[in-house]
């Protein structure tokens, strides 16, 4: 609009005629189009066009004259009038072409005006100040729009002084003219460029009267005011700088939007643009300067909330940012410094301000007493890019939070990082920050370190008020090192010192009290005793005096004189009861009432104790001395009672727990176990079974009942118990106990779900083995054999050396007949008998083979078995008699019947009485007997049974054969022959 502005002051004809010329002149081309008129006509309405400001239209216009008429006299003319118009549009690339081929033609038109401006301006576009220059001053009658560039071409050049004398040269000489809203501005600004902010303030004052709607008016506000605060007139500068702030609609940077400063750049729209005012944020944050001035910290803290609120993206939103936190800061809001500094460095991480924002949010940290966080955020900005003095700051004060947040280990690497990093200085703040470091190394156990940096501060910083504290520091070290002869030295020349006024009162009064601990230490009792009644005497009103009087009981107590340490204990809690002190030494004659065995009067200190409601770790302990005093008088109801009141109102103290131990070891004293189990029991119940010490009461209480084979009753507990509070060891004994409970009780299922849990979670736990053994055994009992039989294969195959192993093997050998897997069991059976022969003859393993093989119908086998055992038992037993009638009745379904006679045979030719096998060896013989018509045999047998054996139908039975012999073959009798047929029998 400048360029647009300043070629239509150079040009601009009459315009009130220019509708009723063009008419005329269209009227003249409809009327004679051929002719010699024409051309004139139409280059007058082509310029009518310009002047109307309709300038694409006008530049479309001359190139059409010029392409229809190539060799008009007015073709220069066109050319010139051309490029004007395309710089009237901001066609700067177009119209420079013209006008070098307008010179091309006509080098004469180089010495026009018109021409010369142009070239100026384009000059001045491509940033050749130096040659917009010549050509502008060689116009030879200057316009206004030729100062008007001229003044712009000095600005920009950087020659703000020059630029203001043309602006007032142009005002001067064409006081009326169009550019004059522009060149008054410029001109002030051009004032505020070159820092002349008094003529700055007069001109752009004059400004804003001319023209107060102008569209730079809130650009001639800010600078205004920005020139009033450099004047040092705030409270003008605040009024400026809110009307600027007000968000007037005004055009962007008056310097810079309509000067583009490359052809690239240079074109405008078409309508004047009206963004949003660029200096609302400038102005606000300059606003709050301003009042920073004046110590005006809200409205400050106002502006600068604003400015950093509604203009995030602004070069100084981040500055912003930090001078609300500072003005927070300022003000104590130390928490509201915090928040604004932690979303400063949340927004801007990389603003060169981000150093000293983080110097100042651990000062706000300190302040509010969060040294851990303050201590990391110093060591942020020690580790950021940062001045060396100002790093140095920040770690000093990066110790001093690390000082007072105890955090010793890291003021211990603080003092390689000051020696590493920053030179030796003598300045004060050095020896604080090297005696916090001193501090951490004592803190952390590093005493001879802490001794060493003691030293040094004491050597290099003699004059410095650190120099009491570090021989302070030194003394600790010592004694902290057990050289107490040492530290006995230092704390004395700590107290010449004092004498003479170099150490402060409380340095002077601390280090007594520290010179008797030594004593103390050194076990010179009746010294320290002496020191600590001294300190007492000169310093009644000292925080460590009630420690004194507690060390003044120990110093008697140390001596053996209990009932003068007692006193001096009672004397402390008279004469300061409120005292942590006195709280102390109510212990101190608890516990040695306690250590003398005088029970009951510890019970009522302890319970003055409770009384007195100290902090809950105390009332644990005093509830569970109170238990043990009564346990150790034997006062086992009372003492059981102590300790559930104890679990039940401390539940997660260490003392419930060690409570908790004693009520668990009174189930091993018979008097006590049953009203030992019902305060377990209540407790579970009141404590929750949820709960760490109700689940391990439960525990206790289940393997108790477990013990006593009460298994029903440890099965009840057991279920109860929440696994989450045990570990793997306590949780595979809760599944073993469980299993066994239901095993003993006959739930098989839930057995084998206890058992099947402990594998699954504990593959590798040492019962592996009983657990397999169990789960066969259960599975066997309901009849799920062939599962029986593969968790005793696995018993046996997995743990051949297990106790289990052998009836593991007999067991999967049985479970497998039972299940008629026959070649399995016969493998199992004879693995059994090869590895166990021992338990083999125990479980009579073998007599289980040989009926395997009766049952598979494999006689021979079974014989085999059978005629083994025959020879390894002894005639005597039951078992060979058994296995002789098994084996006999073997070889009577082979028709072996002479082998079965000879063994009946042989059993009643035995000496002795007429067990089952005898007796059934006895009618199997006589059966044969009979069937072989060996009949005076057979009535012997039967004779033998009538009066031999027992059991009335036996004795019938034989006597019925026996008279059924005689009846019908007694006749054979008398011829004395063995056998014979009856007339008639075949």
């Amino acid at each position: 609009m400048i360029a647009e502005s300043a070629l239509k002051a150079d040009f601009l004809q009459t315009g009130r005629q220019n509708s009723r010329i063009a008419g005329l002149f269209q009227q003249t081309i409809r009327q004679n189009p051929k002719g010699f008129a024409v051309q004139g006509a139409q280059f007058r309405l082509n310029k009518i066009l310009y002047n109307q400001g309709r300038y694409q239209e006008a530049v479309t216009a001359w190139k059409k004259f010029l392409k229809k008429y190539r060799t008009s006299y007015l073709r220069y003319e066109a050319l010139l009038n051309l490029a004007m118009a395309q710089a009237a549009q901001n066609l700067w690339n177009e119209a420079e072409r013209t006008t070098n081929e307008l010179t091309s033609l006509n080098p004469a038109y180089e010495e026009q005006d018109a021409v010369k401006f142009l070239k100026g301006v384009f000059a001045f576009m491509r940033l050749d100040y130096q040659t917009a220059a010549a050509y502008l001053e060689k116009m030879s009658v200057p316009t206004a729009a030729s100062l008007y560039w001229r003044a712009l071409n000095y600005r920009a050049a950087g020659r703000p002084v020059l630029a203001a004398q043309k602006f007032q040269e142009q005002l001067n000489k064409f006081p009326n003219a169009a550019l004059n809203e522009q060149a008054r501005y410029l001109l002030a600004d051009s004032h505020f460029a070159g820092q002349d902010y008094i003529s700055a303030i007069k001109d752009f004052e004059n400004f804003l009267h001319l023209y107060p709607e102008s569209p730079y008016r809130a650009a001639a506000y800010y600078k205004l005011g920005a020139s009033q605060f450099a004047e040092g007139n705030y409270p003008a500068c605040r009024e400026a700088l809110s009307a600027a702030a007000q968000g007037f609609p005004a055009q962007q940077n008056a310097s810079q939007r309509n000067f583009p400063h490359n052809l690239s750049q240079a074109k405008e729209p078409d309508e004047p643009e009206k963004p949003a005012n660029e200096f609302a944020p400038w102005a606000l944050y300059l606003l709050g300067e301003a009042n920073l001035k004046e110590n005006r910290s809200a409205e400050a803290a106002y502006a600068y909330g604003k400015m950093a609120g509604r203009f995030s993206g602004h070069p100084f939103a981040a500055n912003a940012l930090y001078k609300l936190s500072w003005c927070h800061f300022q003000s104590a809001d130390w928490a509201a410094s915090q928040n604004s500094l932690e979303r400063l460095i949340r927004l801007y991480p990389n603003h060169r301000v981000i150093p000293y924002a983080y110097l100042l949010l651990g000062t706000a940290l300190l302040r509010q007493e969060k040294f851990s966080e303050a201590a990391q955020v110093y060591q942020k900005s020690v580790d950021l890019a940062f001045p060396e003095e100002a790093a140095e700051t920040a770690a000093a004060l990066a110790n001093e939070a690390g000082y007072k947040n105890k955090n010793y280990g890291a003021l211990i690497s603080a003092y390689h990082l000051m020696a590493d990093n920053f030179p030796p200085t003598a300045d004060p703040q050095r020896a604080w920050t090297y005696l916090f470091i001193a501090e951490g190394y004592l803190r952390k156990g590093f005493y001879e370190s802490a001794l060493k940096i003691y030293q040094a501060i004491l050597r290099e910083y003699p004059a410095s008020p650190a120099w009491p504290y570090a021989q302070d520091g030194l003394a600790w070290s010592l004694f902290k090192m057990s050289r107490w002869q040492e530290a006995l030295k230092a704390r004395n020349l700590i107290e010449s010192l004092g004498k003479s006024g170099a150490v402060a009162p409380g340095l002077q009064a601390t280090n007594a009290y520290e010179r008797a601990n030594i004593l103390f230490n050194m076990k010179k009792y009746s010294e320290a005793l002496e020191q600590y009644e001294k300190f007492i005497s000169d310093n009644p009103a000292h925080d460590k005096t009630g420690q004194a009087g507690l060390r003044t009981g120990l110093c008697y107590s140390q001596m053996g004189f209990h009932g003068q340490a007692v006193a001096a204990w009672q004397a402390l809690r008279r004469d300061q009861p409120d005292s942590q002190a006195a709280a102390e030494a109510l212990w101190k004659i608890a516990d040695t009432y306690f250590r003398a065995a005088k029970y009951g009067e510890a019970i009522k200190t302890y319970e003055t104790i409770i009384a007195s409601q100290p902090k809950e770790a105390d009332m644990a302990q005093a509830r569970l001395r109170i238990a043990q005093s009564r346990y150790n008088s034997r006062d086992y109801g009372q003492a059981m009672e102590a300790f559930k009141i104890l679990i039940l109102s401390h539940p997660s103290s260490a003392e419930a727990k060690e409570g908790l131990e004693f009520l668990i070891s009174m189930l091993d004293k018979p008097p006590h176990r049953r009203t030992a189990q019902e305060n377990l029991s209540g407790l579970a119940a009141s404590l929750g079974e949820a709960s760490a010490l109700g689940s391990e009461a439960l525990f206790a209480l289940a393997e108790n009942y477990f013990a006593g084979k009460d298994f029903s009753r440890a099965a009840l507990e057991l279920q109860k118990l929440d696994s989450a509070h045990f570990e793997a060891e306590r949780l595979s004994l809760k599944e073993y106990y469980l299993g066994e409970a239901y095993y003993q009780t006959g739930r098989w299922k839930r057995a084998i779900r206890a058992f099947e849990r402990l594998l699954e979670s504990f593959p590798k736990d040492d019962k592996k083995p009983f657990a397999l053994f169990r789960l066969g055994a259960a599975h066997f009992k309901l009849e799920n054999y062939k599962e029986a039989a593969g968790f005793f294969e696995t018993l046996a195959r997995e743990f051949p050396k297990s106790e289990y192993a052998a009836d593991g093997l007999f067991n999967a050998a049985m479970s497998c007949k039972k299940a008629k897997l026959w070649r399995q069991s016969q493998e199992a059976f004879l693995s059994y008998l090869s590895k166990f022969p021992d338990k083999a003859e125990e479980t009579k393993a073998r007599d289980e083979l040989a009926g395997l093989f009766e049952e598979q119908k494999k006689f021979n086998e079974a014989q085999v078995q059978l005629e083994e055992i025959l020879r390894e038992e002894d005639r005597s037993s039951p078992r060979w008699r058994q296995t002789a009638v098994r084996l006999a009745g073997l070889y009577l379904l082979e028709d072996k019947e002479e082998r079965a006679r000879q063994i009946y045979e042989n059993m009643l030719s035995l000496a002795g009485p007429y067990d089952e096998w005898r007796l059934a060896a006895a009618v199997r013989l006589a059966d044969i007997y009979e069937k072989n018509r060996r009949w005076p045999e057979a009535a012997k047998i039967y004779e033998t049974l009538s009066r031999e054996t027992s059991g009335a139908e036996v004795v019938q039975a034989a006597k019925a054969r026996l008279d059924y012999i005689r009846t019908n073959y007694g006749e054979f009798f008398a011829a004395g022959e063995k056998t014979g047929v009856k007339k008639g029998e075949k």
